[in-house]
């Protein structure tokens, strides 16, 4: 959410939260399942670092190559 702190849109910021607390729901969903991979941390930092440097182009590339 901290992206989108700065995007000054109400409805962006509510939509996204919404989303959130979706993913949470699946993911509670989708641990009892045997397929379900843990992911780390990691991947995120990297995403939000160079997002917060303005990079999204790059931000996209860390996050497709996951």
């Amino acid at each position: 959410m901290a992206l989108f702190d700065n995007a000054n849109s109400p409805i962006l910021e509510r939509n996204c939260s919404q989303l959130y607390d979706l993913n949470i729901r699946y993911r509670y969903l989708a641990t009892g399942g045997t397929n379900y991979k843990k992911r780390d941390a990691a991947e995120h930092e990297e995403i939000l670092d160079v997002a917060m440097l303005g990079n999204y182009g790059a931000a996209a590339t860390v996050l497709i190559g996951y």
